[in-house]
């Protein structure tokens, strides 16, 4: 068996836990352990090691007749009385100490696990030379093939920020990225810089990540106050639970998707004891570009289940800044902010009211239709909005600004309405939908409901649109659809079944 894995993925938690088993499991079928891991090292944490005497000790270390030798030196000596263990003993260490000298591989040999290496990943003949090695040896063995991100190409070698691990579109002549609009993630980048020059409590945590997730000038303007733990999210989510009990005030800067991981953490080592964490979570809702993977449509239905928790999903960039200062001001329960991928709206979506803390966008016509939409799918629902009212339906829109708890003037509001609407881009299963169903049924108050959000599936790979037209996330589809459910009502009828 060969498992290949990168230095980034080897400090996650899994892995130590897998080479912590892989010494002392069963034997295969052939009465060994044999396996091969292959670490391919990008990160330079290690300088490969050159040369013939590298190379040979490589050779002698994994060799299956080297073991057999030395069994057999070890017990003729051990047999010599007086001298022989002692003989033996020395002969070992000391080639052993020049391996560890040449190679950092003691660590893994603690482990019980042979360590090849390191290995130049870019030089064929010696890559298939220690594979061949390894492969001859009967245990299981790590493979440290050190390798140059973007190699062979300059503009990815030169690239400080990932060596064009995402890159977009770029001038193929000099590198340079294609200019892009404003995104959600840099009205976040510029606004936790601005509250951590006013607050010295304030503490950035990611994991891996410090780029996409837009800390970089945070980290660049207060460096002794921003941790990159490495690919770890439990190990992010539980140091700050630590850091803000001893005073501080983390914000934990994650992908949505990869917050998955850290649900445990989330919920009994920030939120049971109340500690004052900040998420701002990345890429949620249809990313699309990325595969099923990294669709980040599952955090508001996981968060839902959290006590005391309160999630915040901006429509806007002037939302952005607003939510992540009302964030950070919490101090006694965990909170977290929404980030979609994209653009936001050009134009801010300005309130004409308030619904308690929620914000009333659109209020025209009789009281027909109560549009609760959250997030990103405010935008198109102000286009849904006025395909209502040239439809001669009566409309409001809010948004609730708060995702959860849920805002209570929901209640009568939706109770004055013949049929109400949620809009989110996350999973319908378990989320804010959902939850205002549940609320209102809580409350006695019984109308028609229709939730439209991301069907409980894994979505195929394209690009972020059209994936939203696909699951009919968009203006035209939504406006279609509660065209269709009031046309009913008027009718005497139930609502239309969806696909």
């Amino acid at each position: 068996m060969v498992a290949v894995i990168g230095d980034g993925a080897l400090t996650g938690g899994m892995a130590w836990e897998a080479l912590n088993n892989i010494a002392e499991g069963p034997l295969n079928r052939h009465g060994d352990r044999r396996l091969v891991m292959i670490v391919n090292d990008n990160g330079r944490s290690y300088m490969p090691t050159v040369g013939g005497l590298a190379n040979h000790l490589t050779t002698l270390r994994t060799s299956p007749h080297y073991e057999q030798v030395l069994d057999v030196v070890k017990r003729r000596l051990n047999g010599v009385r007086g001298v022989g263990p002692a003989v033996y003993d020395a002969l070992h260490a000391m080639k052993k100490g020049m391996k560890d000298v040449l190679a950092p591989q003691g660590l893994f040999e603690d482990l019980g696990l042979k360590y090849v290496g390191p290995v130049d990943g870019h030089d064929r003949v010696a890559v298939e030379h220690a594979l061949a090695g390894a492969k001859r040896f009967g245990g299981p063995v790590i493979v440290h093939v050190i390798t140059q991100k973007g190699f062979g190409y300059d503009p990815a070698e030169r690239n400080e920020a990932d060596q064009f691990h995402q890159i977009g579109p770029f001038d193929a002549e000099t590198g340079e990225g294609t200019p892009k609009g404003r995104i959600w993630t840099d009205f976040f980048t510029d606004e936790i810089v601005a509250i951590g020059e006013e607050r010295q409590d304030i503490v950035a945590i990611t994991a891996a990540m410090l780029y996409p997730v837009g800390l970089d000038r945070f980290a660049a303007r207060f460096p002794e106050r921003t941790f990159d733990v490495g690919i770890a999210e439990q190990h992010a989510v539980t140091s700050a639970a630590g850091m803000a009990m001893g005073g501080l005030h983390p914000v934990v800067a994650i992908y949505a998707t990869f917050m998955n991981r850290a649900f445990d953490q989330v919920l009994m080592d920030v939120a049971l004891h109340r500690c004052g964490v900040t998420f701002v979570i990345d890429r949620a809702g249809v990313t699309g570009d990325d595969g099923a993977s990294h669709n980040g449509m599952w955090d508001m239905s996981i968060f839902q289940v959290v006590p005391g928790i309160r999630l915040a999903a901006p429509r806007d960039g002037a939302r952005v800044r607003e939510l992540l200062r009302e964030a950070v001001a919490v101090e006694d329960a965990p909170t977290v902010v929404r980030l979609p991928k994209g653009a936001p709206p050009v134009h801010d979506i300005d309130a004409i009211g308030k619904v308690g803390d929620a914000d009333l966008l659109v209020r025209r016509g009789d009281k027909d239709v109560l549009i609760v939409a959250a997030g990103s799918m405010v935008g198109p629902c102000v286009e849904v909005a006025t395909r209502l009212t040239d439809q001669g339906i009566g409309v409001t829109l809010v948004d609730p600004r708060w995702v959860k708890p849920i805002e209570p003037a929901l209640v009568p509001l939706a109770a004055e309405h013949r049929l109400i609407v949620t809009v989110e881009d996350n999973g319908k299963v378990g989320g804010f939908g959902s939850n205002l169903l549940h609320l209102l049924a809580d409350e006695g108050v019984s109308r028609p409901f229709r939730l439209h959000g991301i069907p409980q599936e894994f979505l195929g790979h394209a690009k972020r649109d059209a994936i939203l037209e696909q699951i009919g996330l968009t203006a035209q589809a939504l406006a279609r659809r509660i065209v269709e459910d009031v046309t009913a009502l008027d009718a005497g009828h139930s609502l239309v079944d969806i696909d």
